[in-house]
Parts: C-alpha cells; structure tokens; sequence
C-alpha cells in the first residue's frame, strides 16, 4: 500500500473553490501523492493562491508551466500526463472536494484488481459522486441516482461508443493505461470518455459503488448533474432535433479516433466499425444496426431518443 499515486489538477479561473478542493487533498488518509497542476491561463488570482499552496507544502506540490495557449481541460489534462511518472494516476478538478477515503478506497481496489489481471493490464477505477451546491449543501447522495445511471450496466464497448458512464473526477488509472491511451486525440469529447473506451476496449474498467467526491453544481461547471426525471426528459426534447443529432455524431467521430488510435484488438476494432457503419446506412439499417449489435444507452426514454434521432 505504499504506491505513489500523481494527482493531476488542472486548473482555469478557480478561485473561488480551489482553496477547498486542495485541503480536501492534504487532508487524504492515503499520503503517498504528489500533485502536478497545471493552470490553462486564468486571469484571477487561482494562480496566485496556487503558487501560495505549492510554497506551504514543496515535496507535495507542484506547478508544471510548459508555456502553452490555452488548451481547454482534455489537452491540458493530457499536458499533465506526460510529466507525471508515478504507477498511479488520479484526476482532480479544481471546483470538487475529495472525501478523506478517496484515494485510500480506490488503490486498494486497483491494487486488488492488478493482483487479478496482472500489473500490465490497462485498468480504470471510478466511483460514485455525492451531489452538492455551490456551498456544498447536500443535493443527492448518489450522482449515479441522480443521473438514473448504472455504471455496472454500462461497461462495455458497446454501451461506452454511446454513452458515457465515467466521472473523470473521480478516476483512477495505472501506468499500463495511460501509456496505452496517449496522445489523446484532438476530436475526443472528453478525456475522461477517451480513457474509459481505451479501458473498456482493451483493459478492465471497474466502478465502485461508494460516493468518494463531493460534486459541485454552480453556473460555471463544464460538464455537470442533470436531475433525472420529467423536467429533464421535457427539458431533453425542447434541445431539438439538430442538437441530438450533433451529439450522437460527437460520438460517431470518437468512435473514428478509437479505430485510428490502433490500440484495439481485430474484435473490438470489428465493433468500432460497425458503430460507425451504423451513421451511414438508411434510415432502417440504421435502427437494424443499432438493436442488432446492442448499440444502446442506459434507460428506456435515452434509447427511444436515440432510436428517433441516429
């Protein structure tokens, strides 16, 4: 249990929560880690208060300047990659807090899992999310619930090429993976989906069903948690038509970069073609397609958009 896990935090006009999110992190009952983290040029004082953290705790933190543009949070998670060197990777966000037990729980699983699959093997481990506010009040214990998703349903090549069951927040991953997965390519739609399609595909992907990170809604977030239920599925279709298609071809155009990445085997890469394939046929084959090779998303109302829509 003595591994050392490289925490990656990127970072871009944080201020007002990333205080939280770094003691919540000194505050880990696992402790050997190292934090990188990188800022993808704000203009408020996350840098500022950054630095002052980094010059408190100098064996623990640190600050990786590459002098890059602004490269948006997959590449510049992907920056962070390439300096880190540890067995263990985990992603950070700088909004979040991390429960005490996060890394604690997730490295003895991956270490139970490496004992199984062997340490060359590609692994994923996510978990859980507790829902908050932007004041940390209580929103849903369960994002997973929240969200009317089971990841344990949704772990598989087929079910990854559609929809996307991983929180990068709460994701971690061993050298075996990392290596697999780099570069990430440009027209990813996230690099914690990327990461999830290379484990499913040619590695394990484990999910634990234990919350591990205190998830703040507010304004600002990139990505977040939409409530499950008729307000959500009314709100769903007012989006319109376009921006469902747009969305499913998002994922048509990941599925291309997986194929051209030239990490899968002649099995998955035969349903990576297929799910692309599906895009192209008339408008029967591709409903064929879609219920022959079991191309579906979690939930009766997301596959009956999906089926009026691809």
């Amino acid at each position: 249990m003595s591994s050392e896990v490289d925490i990656l935090l990127a970072t871009y006009n944080g201020q007002k929560y990333i205080e939280q999110q770094l003691n919540s992190i000194v505050g880990q009952s696992y402790s050997n880690w190292k934090l990188y983290i990188r800022d993808d040029g704000s203009i408020d004082d996350t840098l500022a208060i950054v630095k002052r953290y980094i010059s408190n705790y100098p064996e623990k933190m640190y600050l990786v300047e590459d002098g890059l543009e602004r490269l948006g949070p997959a590449k510049s998670f992907e920056q962070l990659c390439v300096h880190s060197d540890s067995k263990y990777i985990a992603f950070c966000d700088q909004d979040d807090v991390w429960l005490p037990f996060k890394l604690q729980l997730q490295i003895e699983k991956m270490i139970e899992l490496e004992e199984v699959h062997k340490t060359n093997k590609p692994i994923l481990v996510h978990t859980d999310l507790v829902v908050v506010d932007d004041r940390l009040n209580l929103v849903s214990e369960s994002f997973w619930q929240y969200q009317h998703l089971a990841p344990g349903k949704m772990s598989t090549l087929r079910r990854q090429l559609v929809q996307n069951c991983v929180t990068g927040c709460t994701v971690l991953i061993n050298r075996s993976l990392i290596e697999l997965a780099l570069p990430i390519p440009q027209k990813v739609i996230m690099h914690d989906w990327w990461l999830a399609l290379v484990a499913v595909s040619e590695g394990v992907m484990c999910e634990v069903n234990v919350p591990t990170v205190k998830y703040r809604q507010h304004e600002n977030n990139d990505t977040g948690a939409k409530h499950w239920g008729l307000r959500f599925i009314i709100k769903s279709i007012k989006r319109g038509r376009d921006l469902q298609i747009q969305s499913l071809l998002k994922t048509r155009t990941q599925a291309v970069m997986l194929l051209e990445s030239n990490v899968l085997s002649d099995k998955n890469r035969k349903i990576v073609e297929r799910y692309i394939s599906m895009y192209s046929g008339n408008w029967f084959l591709r409903r064929i397609k879609m219920f022959r090779m079991g191309f579906f998303k979690y939930g009766l109302f997301r596959n009956i958009a999906m089926f009026l829509r691809i």
